[in-house]
């Protein structure tokens, strides 16, 4: 879905264009709000949209919560790939604060100018369920770009190159710049499109010492209707 911060509509601007200092994303200077002009119906990144339910079904087809994940080769055991796709070191790790376990992803400290790690559920069986609905919690840390995205497959065989990924509208928070997060955020998504088995994918993009936000993820399910 679109950010909450954006205007809804494209339009015209007057301003300077330019990189910030590492070269991560665009700054746009502008010398007056009057030099902004949103008037027509705005394009946005396509996001699968299944429908608009949100609310859970009555059966948990699949839930992690990371409870009894204490390494990486347990959460491996448990059949999630855990995919370091440029050969790197870095991947998904398991962590605890307060007794609550999840699954964490950074580039921070690792040494990786370009850093693409993905955590890949085990197939999932969608077949004789409707009103599917797929959620999770993220929280945000150290946060200075956004470099998490959520996907689903249908022909993901262990192969992410050769697999067909669907980019699902989650809520991607962003957290503070200068220490952990406070919370986290939840997404529901309907997934009721799906009839077969699937794959869910959580994608890392990071580029250490710049891109380097930190990512905690919990609770992940998804629930139906018979």
């Amino acid at each position: 879905m679109p950010s909450p911060f954006l205007t809804y509509f494209p339009g015209l601007d007057k301003g300077v264009l330019s990189r910030n200092f590492y070269d991560d994303y665009f700054v746009l200077a502008i010398n007056s709000v009057e030099n902004i002009s949103f008037q027509e119906e705005r394009c946005d990144p396509d996001f699968l949209q299944c429908g608009e339910n949100t609310s859970a079904g009555n059966e948990v087809i699949i839930e992690e919560i990371f409870s009894a994940v204490t390494s990486q080769t347990k959460l491996e055991n448990e059949a999630w790939s855990n995919i370091n796709l440029n050969g790197g070191e870095a991947r998904f790790e398991t962590g605890t604060f307060d007794g609550d376990r999840y699954i964490r992803i950074s580039a921070f400290n690792s040494e990786e100018k370009l850093l693409e790690v993905w955590l890949v559920s085990p197939p999932i069986d969608l077949s004789n369920y409707i009103s599917i609905v797929l959620s999770f919690d993220i929280m945000a840390s150290y946060d200075n770009t956004t470099i998490l995205d959520v996907f689903i497959s249908e022909d993901f065989t262990g192969n992410l190159k050769t697999a067909i990924w669907l980019p699902l509208s989650a809520n991607i928070p962003v957290g503070s710049t200068n220490h952990y997060g406070l919370r986290y955020e939840p997404s529901a998504i309907d997934i009721s499109c799906f009839e077969n088995k699937i794959h869910v994918g959580f994608r890392y993009l990071g580029s250490a010492p710049d891109k380097i936000t930190t990512y905690d993820i919990d609770n992940i399910r998804i629930t139906g209707t018979r």
